[in-house]
């Protein structure tokens, strides 16, 4: 959530005065490592993956690109999101992986720095903001009355950050570049290969967690860009104050809540369950987007229509954060003539349909008046803003508003020339009523880290149990395996890993899933038998690639288990 523009102008002048090599400077947010891809396995270097890393340390300070919302608040909001005791993630790695350190297990990436899982996810939160050599932060914005990217203050649509999130080829970090890591982290013989791919895989989801993130900011929503001038006054005011998940936990009281017993944190927002999923145009199904992925983003129950009775079902971030905030750009952009709650009439200057900060909703009739003169019927409101560094807001004189803390921040000042009060409304450059940030904080920010903590139980939503047996008439283990993935899995390979004394993994050859139809419905069972290479104690890392539910192809279930005879 970083100013975009100023990133990039500070990206370019320090690019340049050190002439392009390998050492980019203090444009980044990160100090940069070029080295690791002569160390990936060599199906790892095809395609997309991965042409370019930066594995350096985090720069704490100011590095030129505010690092406020866009780096601290981020990996703040994928940490509690992680450790939400709704979340799944955690009781999926002891138990399904068989990892008992869970978070706190500390893995190798190629440029050798080591970090826990937990750390690597809030890396990769952070590292979606870097600048080189793709300028991502241009690809955080969408917009879901009109399923479009950034077009404010450039010169062409930018990828939306939907499609930025899950597939996109210049994208080394999206869903589908983490599904790779994923089976990577499965399947590789080499243990450092593996360790790798591990910090891949946890970096990757971070990246995906910091975009729909954004999505709890509605510049990013509202294709508002937050440039040098105007700034971005919430994210300063956040990042300043809610910088950390212990700052979070403080400052939101009982929303955000830390059990230091069970290592885990409350959050008042639930996991979001879709009832009512999005339709997919034909560049998202070529992309293989499945519905319940863009839902997080986009149910598409509000595509801008005027009237809208609301929302029956849960709706996507983007849709609430767009739906029910104004920015500077955007305030009331689809008014200009409002009858209001008691019977006046309020004039803005409208906004054409067009124009690309037009948006039906928030609305002043949503506003309520109050301590009107009694002889007044209709109030004259002036838009300030579109100039360079100016407030943008609306002013109002003589009567008073009654904002929603939903919609905007609302200030009021006396002006010695006319002897009356004067009122504004609008994001501001400057921090007029940090109460009103405040009051966004309580309600984006705990909605934002629920739907975080989904797309991890999303993406590891692969599960199945097993069963194991010995059977003397046919020397071998008879696996009765059953799928507890909420959806079918469907198509597909199945595959069995055993490691050596040396820790390399090598796939049980004698391994027979013959059974296996085809399909496989949530709660079914079938059978599959295999002969282990030797009788050691260390678990067999069973592995499921193909469809689950809508996904396709790539999707992953998998289980460690043990077994002896």
């Amino acid at each position: 959530m970083r100013s975009v523009m100023s990133c990039v102008s500070r990206f370019f002048t320090t690019f340049s005065t050190t002439g392009g090599g390998s050492a980019i400077g203090s444009a980044m947010i990160v100090g940069v490592c070029l080295g690791g891809l002569n160390a990936l396995p060599a199906h790892a270097q095809s395609d997309k993956y991965i042409q370019w890393e930066n594995w350096g340390e985090l720069i704490p300070g100011d590095d030129g690109c505010t690092p406020q919302y866009a780096t601290a608040t981020h990996a703040a909001m994928s940490e509690i999101a992680a450790r939400n005791a709704e979340c799944g993630l955690i009781g999926f790695l002891v138990d399904h992986l068989l990892i008992p350190n869970e978070l706190d297990t500390e893995c190798r990436g190629p440029g050798g720095n080591t970090r826990s899982l937990l750390e690597w996810i809030r890396y990769g939160s952070i590292m979606e903001d870097d600048t080189f050599p793709t300028l991502r932060p241009f690809r955080h914005f969408y917009d879901p009355t009109r399923d479009r990217g950034l077009t404010d203050d450039v010169p062409f649509v930018y990828t939306s950050s939907l499609l930025w999130a899950y597939n996109d080829s210049g994208n080394d970090w999206d869903w589908v570049a983490a599904r790779e890591y994923y089976y990577q982290y499965l399947t590789d013989s080499s243990a450092r290969d593996r360790e790798y791919a591990c910090a891949r895989l946890f970096r990757s989801i971070g990246h995906v967690a910091h975009l729909i993130e954004d999505k709890a900011q509605p510049q990013h929503t509202r294709d508002d860009a937050h440039g040098p001038f105007e700034g971005a006054p919430y994210e300063e005011y956040i990042g300043d104050l809610y910088g950390t998940a212990a700052e979070i936990d403080a400052m939101l009281g009982n929303l955000v809540e830390w059990n230091g017993a069970t290592r885990r944190y409350s959050v008042s927002h639930r996991i979001p369950t879709f009832n009512v999923l999005p339709a997919l145009d034909r560049n998202e199904e070529a992309r293989h987007l499945t519905r319940w992925f863009k839902a997080f983003w986009d149910t598409e129950q509000y595509q801008g229509q005027r009237p809208f009775g609301g929302f029956s079902n849960t709706m996507g971030m983007a849709e609430f954060s767009n739906f029910y905030f104004v920015t500077d750009d955007t305030m009331f952009t689809g008014d200009e003539r409002v009858s209001m709650p008691q019977g006046y009439t309020a004039e803005i200057p409208r906004v054409g349909q067009n124009d690309m900060h037009y948006f039906a909703y928030p609305t002043l009739g949503s506003l309520y008046t109050v301590d009107y003169p009694a002889n007044l019927s209709l109030v004259s409101l002036g838009r300030v803003g579109e100039g360079v560094g100016s407030d943008r807001n609306v002013w109002f004189d003589d009567f008073g508003l009654y904002i929603p803390n939903y919609c905007t921040e609302r200030t009021y000042e006396w002006d010695d020339d006319t002897g009356h009060a004067r009122g504004r409304i609008g994001f501001f450059g400057t921090r007029h009523d940090p109460n009103n940030w405040d009051a966004h904080a309580e309600v984006l920010l705990p909605r934002g880290i629920a739907y975080v903590s989904g797309m991890f139980d999303y993406f590891f939503r692969g599960r199945v149990d097993v069963r194991v047996s010995w059977d003397d008439q046919q020397s071998a283990f008879v696996l009765d395996i059953t799928n507890r993935s909420g959806q079918t899995l469907r198509n597909g390979t199945w595959e069995l890993y055993e490691d050596d004394d040396n820790h390399s993994r090598h796939r049980v050859r004698r391994a027979d899933f013959g059974s296996y139809s085809g399909s496989l419905g949530d709660g079914q069972t079938f059978q599959a038998t295999f002969q282990r290479s030797s009788n050691n104690a260390r678990p067999l890392t069973l592995v499921f690639r193909g469809g689950i539910g809508e996904e396709q192809g790539s999707a992953i279930a998998a289980r460690a288990f043990v077994a002896t005879n």
